[in-house]
């Protein structure tokens, strides 16, 4: 389960009683409250500690494609998030390279290869994103990724993923709505009935939250140690 920067702005500004948008406004900025929900998405993801996790076969390669260049599935994949690239075949991971060097690998007679050995990422059209690897193989293969789970920035983008599940959601909100009620002033806190004893009731449920939220992290952990193999991850 996850969920969206726009849609966890609404739930946040309902703990902080700050649903209002008319007259003054809102009593923390939206983009303001964008940064806050952003740190606090990573001091919480770190907490629970999610990082990184293998997608598994991102790529199919083939023998045809010419020049070797592929895709990457939409997702809001960013070039920050992609740690390693590795062939699923023998599970050897790829260096990584600029698309200058790819290029100049490329030169002369460089498209046919047994194995691919190294790529380039590069930016398309609509912010997607491709790989481009230095020779085209002679079969067919699939290419794994490993990428951070957190976003590297929520950028005021509201479809932004938030990759929590439903307990460490809440927490979540409780957090970002305790750290931006800090930020109000008080006379304008104490208009929207946010008393201290609130924002520590808050500071409660986010506890709560995350702890569930850790719970479930670590069973999933225990559970893919006792099989021995990685724990998959499918977008």
């Amino acid at each position: 389960m996850a969920s969206t920067l726009g849609v966890e702005r609404r739930e946040v500004r309902r703990l902080m009683r700050d649903e209002d948008l008319g007259g003054d406004g809102p009593a923390v900025p939206t983009r303001r409250l964008n940064r806050i929900m952003e740190s606090e998405m990573h001091r919480v993801g770190s907490r629970v500690r999610l990082g990184q996790a293998w997608q598994i076969g991102v790529i199919a390669l083939d023998t045809v494609t010419d020049p070797p260049d592929y895709p990457l599935p939409a997702g809001g994949v960013q070039y920050a998030q992609i740690v390693d690239l590795r062939r699923q075949s023998d599970m050897t991971i790829l260096q990584r390279l600029s698309e200058r060097e790819i290029n100049e690998l490329r030169s002369g007679s460089i498209l046919s290869g047994g194995y691919v050995n190294a790529y380039a990422v590069r930016e398309a059209v609509a912010q997607t994103m491709t790989v481009m690897f230095d020779v085209r193989p002679t079969q067919v293969d699939a290419i794994d990724m490993l990428r951070s789970v957190i976003p590297a920035t929520l950028a005021d983008d509201d479809a932004a993923s938030i990759p929590f599940d439903r307990d460490l959601l809440e927490g979540y909100r409780a957090c970002c709505a305790a750290a931006a009620c800090r930020e109000r002033k008080a006379e304008r806190a104490a208009a929207l009935g946010v008393t201290a004893a609130y924002v520590q009731w808050l500071d409660q449920r986010a506890v709560e939250g995350i702890r569930q939220g850790q719970i479930r992290t670590e069973s999933l952990k225990r559970s893919s140690r006792s099989r021995k193999t990685a724990w998959p991850v499918y977008w």
